[in-house]
């Protein structure tokens, strides 16, 4: 029985890697004293008398209990554990390391990767017993029609059980997934990986079933991340809320991150600004390509846009619109694109109407704080988790106020599609692609992918790069001595893409009113609705 695979992962404490036994036989969990020791496990309990029993023989020991924090996958826990001497399992299991390859190559994740590199199985330093079974859900699969094998499917990657020469000889029934989150949702789901096929969305759209899910199995028609319309338009909500952002308050990142926006501004062709997202280096590699997720929200707005056609309309203008001005491209082969850009994710879009708006009555907002999930389980990290805010630079509407009390005259100004004028680099491009219809005036509803060439608006730092560029443009632009302390002012007044300017003089009022045309629009950001207090600047309140 020497050459029975056992049902081992890899796992984490502190920054410290190591290999675990999934035990269903055993009732609690124990912890080699040499890691206890190494990762400073807090204890609980010291003196404890523990009688380990097996099949032949009993083992006492007079040890301690400890508090463990492990994690595992991307999930955080915290056990307790026994210590005891050594976990005395060492077996050398024939064709382990090449079962675990051909897995491997079929598109499956191994939870244990020593498995890859070898056929011994070692050096366990922990024990996860039915104490802590809430910590990696398995699900038993078969596969091989004679003598069928088993393999268990976990959140964290394939558990081997059993022998692995029989189960290598039969690896080609196992069928290929074509990605890790395919992988994913045949662990999660509990469905043999062969039914889960991410690509079954309903190719019609009218089709009356045509909604946010994937049919992974025609019996049980699973529900991928099936989030009800109150909860997207909570959603909504939460990403057009900047005021309440949730920032970070250290400030020495804070600044690193300023600097490091600051310092990597470019000019592009057309003379506007080019700047990089604040990414979370120590998260934005776990950012998922959130393809199937982009396509069921889309398919979901669907079904809502088509009962009202000229809502429908709105949003497809927005998005053509878009297109002229050169804020969206199209990608004309994304299989290709993506293939090239393997770090490519794509953003999930929700239109928002406000038909009382003077200007902007339909806006198409990103939804950076969802990602692909399964039961409420998240596959991936969002774009939101995948990025830093940076600091709150936007003062408070109160303060905003407060600050135009100083002079009599005043003159209020909007910058149109604020967000829009920014330009992203092109690795950036890359991870804020969206879908949209080929032609809706055509009734031509093949999706087509598109990737945002300007910052979007919706992502969690977007308030931060957006400030940042307008103070490049109003103080570290300062080639004209004459616009110093107007330019300075500007910025003092200004409130995300509402501005101001204020003074006691008509005459300065009008001077400042001529001349802030040029002042933005040498970046491209263009001015609109002008409205001043001084009677004779009037005409202002119409658009620039």
């Amino acid at each position: 029985m020497g050459d029975m695979a056992l049902p081992t992962f890899t796992c984490k404490s502190k920054a410290e890697t190591f290999r675990a036994l999934l035990d269903s036989g055993c009732q609690g969990n124990f912890i080699t004293s040499e890691l206890a020791t190494e990762l400073d496990c807090e204890v609980i309990c010291d003196g404890i008398s523990v009688e380990v029993n097996g099949f032949n023989a009993s083992r006492k020991y007079k040890t301690k209990l400890v508090a463990v924090d492990l994690d595992i996958g991307d999930k955080n826990y915290k056990v307790q554990a026994i210590c005891v001497p050594n976990i005395g399992i060492d077996i050398l299991v024939p064709n382990l390391s090449k079962l675990a390859q051909a897995f491997k190559k079929k598109g499956y994740v191994i939870a244990d990767n020593q498995l890859l590199n070898s056929d011994r199985i070692s050096n366990v330093k922990f024990v996860l017993g039915t104490s802590s079974a809430h910590c990696l859900l398995t699900t038993a699969k078969l596969f091989g029609d004679i003598n069928p094998l088993v393999y268990l499917n976990s959140p964290v990657g394939i558990l081997f059980m059993g022998e692995a020469s029989k189960a290598f000889k039969v690896v080609d029934e196992i069928p290929t997934l074509k990605n890790e989150v395919q992988f994913r949702l045949a662990s999660f789901l509990c469905v043999q990986p062969r039914e889960c096929v991410l690509d079954e969305w309903q190719d019609n759209v009218n089709n009356k079933d045509s909604n946010f899910i994937i049919k992974v199995n025609k019996q049980s028609n699973k529900v991928l991340n099936a989030i009800a319309d109150r909860a997207l338009d909570e959603k909504v909500k939460e990403v057009l809320n900047y005021e309440n952002i949730s920032y970070e308050e250290d400030s020495e990142l804070n600044n690193e991150l300023v600097k490091n926006t600051l310092s990597n501004i470019r000019i592009n062709d057309e003379g506007r600004l080019t700047m990089p997202l604040m990414w979370n280096q120590r998260t934005s590699h776990l950012l998922g390509q959130n393809l199937n997720m982009s396509k069921g929200i889309l398919a979901s707005n669907f079904k809502k846009l088509k009962r009202n056609p000229d809502h429908l309309s709105m949003v497809d203008d927005v998005i053509q619109e878009q297109i002229e001005m050169g804020i969206i491209e199209r990608i004309p082969n994304v299989e290709k694109f993506l293939e090239k850009h393997p770090e490519a994710s794509f953003l999930a879009h929700m239109p928002i109407f406000r038909p009382d708006k003077e200007t902007t009555k339909c806006r198409v907002v990103f939804m950076s704080n969802l990602g692909e999930s399964v039961d409420g389980r998240p596959l991936t990290v969002t774009h939101n988790q995948a990025m830093h805010p940076g600091p709150n630079l936007n003062q408070k509407l109160s303060t905003a106020f407060m600050n135009l009390r100083f002079g009599s005259k005043l003159l209020c100004y909007d910058i149109k599609k604020a967000f829009n004028q920014v330009a992203l680099t092109e690795e950036d491009q890359s991870k804020l692609l969206f879908f949209w219809y080929r032609n809706v005036s055509k009734h031509d509803f093949t999706l087509v992918a598109y990737k945002n060439i300007r910052l979007s608006f919706g992502l969690r730092c977007s308030p931060t790069i957006l400030m940042l560029s307008l103070y490049y443009i109003l103080v570290v632009d300062d080639c004209d001595p004459n616009l110093t302390d107007v330019k300075r002012l500007l910025y003092q007044l200004l409130y995300m893409d509402n501005g101001a300017y204020t003074c006691s003089s008509g005459e300065k009022l009008n001077e400042v009113y001529k001349v802030l045309p040029s002042i933005f629009e040498k970046y491209k950001f263009p001015l609109q609705q002008f409205v001043t207090n001084d009677p004779s600047l009037q005409e202002v309140t119409r658009s620039y």
